[in-house]
């Protein structure tokens, strides 16, 4: 979050900076503050603007092209994010951390084979960075490779230690929790999806118990059991579980993210139960706390929901939408056939 105190630093240094570029066009030191600053401001394109013009004046700048790289992703301007990220390999060729952005983009892209290269590049220089095992697991597990997607997950629950004993005992408390605690949650949680994958269910059950026991851990606990309910076909079950994991998600640090997922994945059942309306609020909230191409798939799934309520017009409407952001009709993932588009 940038402070108060800071935008009003920023103010106090951009009308200088833009006084000195009027006398100095090449001045690149001038150029680069003035995209910190758009940036920062989340003038994004006005940001690309001067790190173009720092670019053209020396092609060799890593932070500009690193910069630019990182607003081209944001946009879900893949091929120019990869391409500004490449470029950083071949002005640092010893670097490590450009790996990382760049899998970063091939995951938008769904390029999963080319993140894990990368990353896979990335570990062989360094082997204990948890980001980097948490979206390498990400990869392998979209790719259906639950095995290995298990073993990063599990690695990284490994870097991130937790005794059990302590965390079994009624004494534990919060102020023993590791503070690298939500990277360790978001690893068992992969644990209990691969687990669930691959058939364990006692496994994935277990670990959900666990998690109610650490801090702000009810959430992930509950969305595994709405998880573990779903392979079984208990629709109701899961139903009840997700709506306790969008409650245990509340307050001014919620993950928005997190709460559209949660949101799309109940109103996901809701179709497949027949509770059209309610699914079709589920998409609406969904889509309100996170819309646009990185949520294509809500808008499809809510354009079922109106075809089914008998609104052709808004089904169409969100259909069209759901493909111009990238949804593909051969992903829809739901045991129930889909009703005949109208003309």
């Amino acid at each position: 979050l940038v402070s108060s105190a800071l935008v009003v630093s920023f103010d106090n240094i951009k009308q200088p900076l833009l006084s000195l570029v009027e006398q100095q066009p090449n001045n690149i030191t001038a150029l680069l503050f003035l995209g910190y600053i758009n940036e920062w401001s989340l003038n994004y394109q006005a940001a690309v603007n001067y790190y173009d013009k720092v670019i053209a004046l020396d092609n060799n700048i890593y932070i500009a092209y690193k910069n630019r790289g990182i607003i081209y992703l944001k946009n879900n301007m893949v091929k120019q994010a990869i391409s500004d990220f490449t470029q950083l390999l071949r002005i640092e060729p010893q670097a490590i951390l450009p790996y990382y952005f760049r899998a970063s983009a091939k995951l938008v892209g769904k390029d999963y084979t080319g993140a894990i290269l990368d990353l896979n590049n990335f570990l062989e220089q360094s082997n204990d960075v948890p980001e980097v095992l948490l979206l390498r697991g990400n990869c392998h597990e979209l790719l259906a490779f639950y095995d290995k997607a298990k073993e990063d997950y599990m690695k990284v629950a490994e870097l991130i230690p937790l005794d059990t004993n302590l965390l079994l005992s009624e004494a534990f408390t919060v102020a023993e929790i590791p503070k690298d605690l939500s990277k360790r949650i978001e690893a068992l949680s992969g644990i209990a999806r691969t687990s669930l994958a691959l058939g364990d269910t006692s496994q994935a059950k277990s670990i959900a118990h666990s998690l109610v026991k650490l801090d702000d851990g009810n959430t992930n606990a509950n969305e595994i059991m709405a998880m573990i309910s779903a392979s079984k076909q208990d629709w109701q079950q899961a139903i009840e579980f997700y709506t306790k994991a969008i409650a245990s998600l509340s307050g001014p640090y919620a993950d928005d993210g997190y709460k559209s997922v949660l949101y799309k994945k109940r109103g996901k059942l809701y179709l497949i139960t027949g509770l059209y309306e309610k699914a079709k609020q589920d998409f609406n909230k969904s889509i309100w706390l996170q819309s646009g191409w990185q949520n294509a798939d809500a808008y499809y799934y809510r354009s079922v929901a109106y075809l089914f309520i008998g609104d052709k017009k808004k089904a169409i409407e969100n259909k069209e939408k759901a493909l111009n952001f990238g949804f593909n009709e051969s992903d829809w993932d739901l045991p129930i056939p889909l009703p005949d588009w109208p003309e």
